[in-house]
């Protein structure tokens, strides 16, 4: 947040605190100035011996932490090559076994409650109550396709990408409890179902299905990635 000079402060407060950013400022200067002048004097009374080792010292200190940063940096890559392994799978696990099912289920109750203009002459109490039963099936099927544990070969992508993932399949977990307990709850015959249950079960699969979704487009970039179409070149080799 910047400083509203102008507007929050008046001339007395920005003369003070000038003053106090210049004090400090020149305090700094004058700690930076003495303590090169002493360590100087320092190396200037000392025996050669000394000078060296204090040198080695300090550098063997910069190589250390440079080994240690690259040796991060190291991991963190294969931490990322290892996920990027991982990617391809998880992305079409997401995409062929939960997302694309569940539109397809959402699609239907959605055409089951306003269906098309000359197909129906009214909502069936049938169609929603069918609907809503298949959309459980696939909700019972898709919850069962990851385990949280398959999320964390692909923690090293990024970008929250195995947290979104994890947080859409507990919601579809805890859909599927809520409209299991409601069906049997409500669903006592083909009349008896509550017609506007359908569109709230609807809007959290499609929030849960949001970060699903976004998971799997990280998903499908990192193996693009690490996996580019190969050449001509490649392919055929001196052939082409």
């Amino acid at each position: 947040m910047g400083i509203k000079w102008i507007e929050d402060y008046s001339v007395e407060t920005q003369r003070v605190f000038g003053l106090g950013i210049g004090f400090a400022g020149g305090a700094t200067s004058a700690w930076i100035v003495y303590g090169i002048y002493t360590s100087w004097a320092m190396f200037k009374g000392a025996d050669w011996w000394d000078v060296l080792m204090a040198f080695g010292t300090v550098g063997a200190v910069f190589v250390a932490l440079y080994l240690a940063s690259k040796e991060r940096r190291l991991m963190k890559r294969e931490k990322k090559e290892l996920a990027s392994l991982h990617a391809a799978e998880f992305a079409a696990l997401l995409s062929d076994e939960i997302i694309q099912p569940l539109n397809a289920s959402i699609a239907q109750i959605v055409f089951a409650i306003n269906p098309w203009p000359g197909t129906k002459e009214k909502v069936s109490i049938q169609d929603i109550n069918e609907a809503i039963r298949q959309l459980r099936v696939t909700l019972e099927k898709a919850i069962t396709v990851i385990d949280v544990k398959d999320l964390v070969p692909i923690i090293g992508l990024g970008k929250s990408v195995a947290h979104r993932a994890a947080y859409g399949l507990a919601q579809l977990g805890r859909i599927e409890g809520v409209l299991r307990k409601s069906i049997n709850r409500n669903i006592v015959s083909s009349e008896g179902y509550i017609v506007a249950s359908p569109l709230k079960f609807t809007n959290a699969v499609l929030e849960a299905l949001r970060h699903l979704s976004a998971a799997t487009l990280v998903c499908r970039n990192a193996s693009y990635v690490s996996a580019p179409t190969p050449s001509d070149q490649e392919v055929y080799g001196d052939y082409v």
